[in-house]
């Protein structure tokens, strides 16, 4: 998950190149995207918003693609249960303004969220962070963004610019819909890097993330037959290649 991703790099020093962060984005939109068009048989809109869009709720897979998922606390306009009033869902640090105060919402709160998982790959940082929850709630409420690049000055402008729309305070600032962000982000990564394909996330993840090995009995008994010397004698294994070290 993006969760895990993210604080392997910060314990690491080390960022998620732009090109990366940029299709990861797109590809998040694509999928709310899809939630939010959904229909019934009749053709009716089934109101679908994930409501929790966040880096523990976006998976990167070894092949290069993208998923969203953990639609549970999932707002859709057809549900048989409602939430009551006033209750809040989601996590904090990942809500649109909005969300956090228990407003209406439509599909425009899940593209805030993207914006604060943009703000947090490429910063490292959230703009709404505080020492407790109050902090960072009232913060989110007066909904004032500190410029991405004001934090990083290498994040490219037009990706600054994206980030800043999609996380205005009120809906009518930011896109229209997810296919919009999505198609705004295109155009950045085309100027950045055009012909990126899917392929450079999966050697990406590959190089700096690489799954660990499966260990079986029998793969073990036959490691430490081939580890043997001729007397018996145990030998040292070729030094693995280095890596990104875990975060806790």
């Amino acid at each position: 998950d993006l969760a895990s991703i993210l604080k392997t790099c910060a314990y690491n020093n080390f960022t998620i190149p732009f090109e990366h962060t940029i299709h990861i984005a797109m590809q998040v939109c694509s999928g709310l995207h899809h939630a939010h068009s959904k229909t019934d048989e009749s053709g009716t809109n089934l109101g679908i918003i994930h409501r929790d869009v966040s880096p523990h709720n976006v998976l990167v897979s070894y092949d290069g693609e993208v998923k969203v998922i953990d639609f549970g606390v999932a707002k859709a306009s057809v549900k048989l249960t409602n939430t009551m009033s006033g209750i809040i869902k989601g996590k904090l640090l990942y809500m649109a303004p909005e969300q956090a105060m228990a407003k209406p919402l439509d599909p425009r709160a899940d593209l805030f969220a993207v914006g604060l998982v943009l703000y947090k790959m490429t910063t490292g940082r959230l703009p709404f962070e505080g020492e407790n929850e109050f902090q960072v709630y009232n913060k989110l409420v007066a909904g004032k963004v500190m410029s991405p690049r004001k934090v990083n000055p290498a994040i490219p402008e037009g990706l600054d610019r994206v980030m800043v729309k999609v996380l205005s305070k009120k809906p009518s600032g930011r896109q229209s819909d997810a296919m919009a962000v999505r198609n705004d982000l295109s155009a950045v990564l085309q100027g950045l890097d055009p012909g990126y394909t899917a392929s450079r996330l999966a050697r990406f993840m590959e190089t700096y993330f690489p799954p660990p090995p499966i260990n079986t009995g029998e793969s073990e008994a036959v490691a430490a037959t081939q580890g043997a010397g001729q007397d018996g004698s145990q030998t040292q294994p070729d030094t693995p290649a280095p890596s990104l070290s875990l975060g806790a």
